[in-house]
């Protein structure tokens, strides 16, 4: 997770598990992609999100599998 992220203490009265909930903007600071192609990624269904209110908030978990390797070949012979 990002350390700035980390460093941000909440004051007011929010259980604990709440925290851990990001938002758009954090996700898309996190992956370092703009805020629409976080939108995009809840919008095809390939990244969960959670409407709280009228707030949409993304798990840490689902951030992560959203992330998966690329696979690469090894480069054609004679190339």
């Amino acid at each position: 997770m990002n350390p700035r992220l980390n460093n941000l203490r909440r004051t007011d009265s929010r259980p604990e598990t709440l925290e851990k909930y990001l938002t758009r903007q954090d996700a898309a600071e996190l992956l370092n992609v703009s805020t629409d192609t976080v939108r995009r990624l809840i919008a095809r269904g390939e990244l969960k999100a959670y409407k709280v209110g009228r707030a949409i908030r993304i798990d840490p978990a689902d951030l992560r599998r959203v992330c998966k390797p690329i696979r690469t070949s090894a480069p054609m012979a004679g190339r």
